[in-house]
């Protein structure tokens, strides 16, 4: 039976959010070696992985005020901060991919700024289709905090749009949390991933 989980990496796990720019490598490659032994244990386990812009895009977000909308400032200062923002998230992704690819994890980065459009803070378009078919080819998909376009000013990050109530991890998930069994990951608090339905 395959078993669909999403875990989310924050960015505060993966980068150090005191310090622009900061990824903690020592932790990303724990993460990698810890995921690679879950996924070769449990052969049934479909991942979705997702993670945090952390000191990457929180920092050009806040230097540019993108959260704001396009309507705050100049609209050329915006986008450039758009342009930036995703700069730099992307940036981090590539950290996580190549610690994942290191572990020898299959896996592929999908950005949500080509996949989803935002509607007043709400998600009105998702191409779903290549996070479906990755699952499919037994392939881990791996989404990140990006920028996203909108039909309007207000803005919604990724992580909004996969817990929304109609979202692929909110619909017809049960209300119990729980942990992924043998991942033991470095943080304050305990990691728990919700189920997340089939699609």
């Amino acid at each position: 039976m395959t078993e669909l989980v999403f875990l989310k990496l924050g960015g505060s796990l993966i980068t150090d959010k005191s310090l622009p720019f900061s990824p903690r490598f020592n932790k990303l490659a724990e993460i990698a070696t810890e995921l690679a032994a879950a996924l070769k244990s449990q052969p049934g386990l479909s991942l979705v992985l997702g993670h945090g812009s952390g000191s990457f895009g929180h920092t050009a977000a806040n230097q540019y005020h993108t959260r704001d909308g396009v309507g705050a400032g100049s609209p050329r200062h915006y986008w450039d901060g758009f342009a930036e923002v995703w700069f730099q998230a992307s940036a981090l992704n590539r950290f996580v991919m190549d610690e994942l690819h290191s572990s020898e994890i299959p896996c592929l980065a999908l950005a949500p700024v080509s996949a989803l459009v935002a509607d007043n803070g709400q998600v009105s378009a998702w191409n779903l289709t290549p996070l479906k078919t990755a699952l499919a080819a037994g392939l881990v998909p791996v989404v990140y905090g990006d920028v996203v376009f909108a039909n309007s000013i207000r803005s919604v990050s990724c992580w909004q749009a996969l817990n929304r109530p109609s979202g692929p991890i909110s619909q017809g998930a049960s209300s119990a949390l729980r942990p992924l069994p043998r991942l033991r990951l470095m943080r304050s608090k305990p990691m728990w991933v919700p189920p997340m339905p089939r699609m």
